[in-house]
């Protein structure tokens, strides 16, 4: 599943409205961003 889905699939219960919409979209870039931080960023060594 990838985060659109996943976010869409959060929702699906609710009205779709422009302000839904654009939470959604916000949502979704701050999760991709969020991953690709995560995936990119230097591993931690452990304590």
């Amino acid at each position: 599943m990838n985060t659109k889905d996943y976010v869409k699939s959060l929702f699906k219960d609710y009205e779709e409205t422009e302000a839904l919409r654009d939470f959604m979209e916000e949502l979704q870039t701050n999760l991709d961003d969020r991953i690709a931080s995560m995936v990119h960023s230097p591993k931690r060594r452990p304590l």
